[in-house]
């Protein structure tokens, strides 16, 4: 067995203590990328053994082959969360080790890049097998990409600004069970900047939505983003104190509908001077005229504070 080892070559021993010790059988070296990383031994006639340890051997190379392919895709599943963690923190520990990570999957530090978040609804519907297989399906149709799943319940990917308009249409529609946030476009290096804005852009999304955000698409969102969950609800509840949700349902109607009262008529299969009186309605309950330009601004601040999906404008 030393032997075949230290030369490559098979050795057939035919007969007992013809080595020191020995019995009958063979040693059969296996070779990897033409290295000897084992050697199997299998005593017996050599022309009964040898059929067996050449399968052994076949047998052998293939585990190795497959050890082979689950070290690459490890490794390649490690560099990718190195990159993407280095974006969620803002800080890059090793710029060498970083840069070598990009090359390899065919990023350049000039290249203008935007960080995608999908989050997991979990819906009973959709396995995580098949979710993932969208998921990594929708990215491939990007072009150059890095997606890596981050624990507990989000995917976090890279793709290239300049795919990002060809492949947007496949985020919406091939991933309805997800919450998906897309950051701003910059440069790859600041990528912190297109994780942050992502972030915002996934908070604007309602719980029972499904919807895909851009968060260059967004507006008064980015501001409420920003404001605690708390402090939302003290704003909304002070400023739509009393109402019942058919009047939140209305007021949303009536400034989606630019507070135009034929508009708003149509739209609730109201008549006009119906709208009149339950706006007035409004103003005896609330002390505030929901038809004033400063008291609209706070009723749709309110109500878009509250999350009323009626408000939530559909991302294009």
């Amino acid at each position: 067995g030393r032997q075949a080892a230290q030369t490559g070559q098979v050795i057939e021993v035919a007969a007992n203590d013809q080595y020191p010790g020995t019995q009958k059988g063979i040693n059969i070296p296996i070779l990897y990328h033409h290295q000897v990383m084992a050697v199997i031994g299998i005593s017996g006639e050599p022309d009964e053994v040898r059929r067996f340890a050449r399968l052994a051997e076949r047998i052998s190379r293939i585990i190795l082959h497959e050890q082979e392919i689950s070290e690459r895709h490890r490794t390649m599943e490690e560099q990718k969360l190195y990159v993407l963690r280095s974006f969620i923190s803002g800080e890059i520990d090793n710029l060498k080790y970083f840069r070598e990570c990009l090359s390899s999957f065919h990023f350049d530090t000039e290249d203008v890049c935007r960080i995608i978040i999908l989050e997991n609804r979990e819906l009973p519907s959709v396995s995580v097998a098949q979710m993932e297989t969208q998921i990594m399906n929708v990215f491939a149709s990007a072009g150059d990409n890095i997606c890596a799943y981050i624990y507990p319940d989000r995917y976090v990917g890279l793709i290239k600004d300049s795919a990002f308009d060809s492949c947007k249409e496949q985020f919406r529609s091939a991933l309805p069970s997800l919450k998906i946030a897309a950051g701003c476009a910059a440069p790859l290096l600041r990528s912190s900047c297109s994780w942050e804005t992502a972030c915002s852009a996934l908070d604007t999304i309602r719980e029972s939505d499904g919807h895909f955000i851009v968060f260059d698409d967004l507006t008064l969102e980015i501001l409420l983003s920003g404001i605690p969950e708390m402090k939302k609800a003290e704003f909304s509840s002070k400023v739509l104190k009393d109402l019942k949700p058919e009047d939140l349902r209305f007021l949303s109607v009536y400034y989606e509908e630019n507070m135009s009262l034929t508009a708003t008529a149509k739209r609730l299969y109201l008549h006009k001077n119906t709208v009149q009186q339950r706006l007035l309605r409004i103003e005896k309950i609330t002390g505030a005229d929901p038809r004033r330009f400063r008291d609209a601004v706070l009723f749709y601040l309110a109500l878009l504070s509250a999350g009323h999906a009626a408000l939530i404008p559909d991302a294009d």
